[in-house]
């Protein structure tokens, strides 16, 4: 029984309301769920963004800045120089950006907004790569969380 002068009394219908309210936020919480899922599971097969990064004796560092952020980076180097992957920061060895060795490829499952590709002026055997002509490289920006991989072309 109710007890009316007690104002903290739930009746048995505020219980049975306030159980209906919650079922319906878990349900819309569910469904909220679901669809996140849905669209990660689209994702997933979202092939890379592209973009060929040409380094020159005179621009050393090329700076890509993207709207949004990527889950995963990639680095694809054909040539004979080593190649820096800075990380929202400098793509220098001093700067301890990551470093691409020649001929080789790099992807990593880390989410990243800005990128700079460069190569270290400090590396004598990359500048002289570059004296001899242009260094090109592929960019590779994932949607969707990649795994660690790292190749080195055997040729």
């Amino acid at each position: 029984m109710t007890d009316i002068s007690n104002p903290n009394t739930v009746t048995p219908r505020d219980a049975a309301l306030e159980a209906v309210a919650h079922a319906r936020e878990a349900a819309l919480f569910t469904q909220q769920c679901v669809e996140r899922l849905e669209d990660l599971a689209a994702r997933q097969d979202t092939p890379a963004d592209f973009s060929v990064v040409t380094l020159t004796a005179t621009k050393l560092v090329d700076p890509r800045r993207a709207k949004s952020a990527f889950k995963s980076v990639g680095l694809f180097n054909p040539t004979g120089a080593i190649v820096y992957l800075g990380i929202d920061g400098s793509a220098t060895a001093a700067a301890a950006a990551i470093s691409v060795p020649a001929e080789s490829a790099l992807v990593l499952p880390i989410s990243v907004t800005d990128v700079e590709v460069g190569v270290d002026p400090a590396d004598a055997t990359s500048v002289a790569v570059l004296a001899a002509g242009d260094v090109t490289v592929t960019l590779l920006r994932y949607r969707a969380v990649q795994p660690f991989f790292f190749g080195a072309w055997t040729g």
